[in-house]
């Protein structure tokens, strides 16, 4: 039996610091984010590393709305996800 958990962090640093705990231990991500999300992800380099290393046997989805504004980011997930999705006017909940 699997067994699945939702924990909600919050604080940058806290965040950052979750990340490469939470990948390591990860078989599969599913993420849903607006369309600043893939900017934040792929350009902060480190956490791209972080991505491509863990690529191997990690599936990853992810959900965002595809704009000009962001393609090059969301072609530059599309290197280590198995799926990217777009989603018109998708908006977070943060500010």
């Amino acid at each position: 039996m699997v067994s699945e958990r939702t924990d909600v962090t919050h604080g940058e640093e806290k965040v950052t610091n979750v990340i490469p705990q939470f990948l390591s231990k990860a078989e599969r991500v599913d993420s849903c984010a607006d369309h600043k999300a893939a900017s934040l992800a792929i350009g902060g380099e480190s956490y791209k590393k972080l991505l491509l290393d863990l690529n191997r046997g990690l599936k990853t989805r992810y959900i965002t709305e595809v704009t000009r504004r962001n393609i090059y980011y969301c072609k530059e997930m599309m290197k280590f996800a198995e799926e990217v999705h777009h989603i018109d006017r998708l908006s977070s909940s943060y500010r």
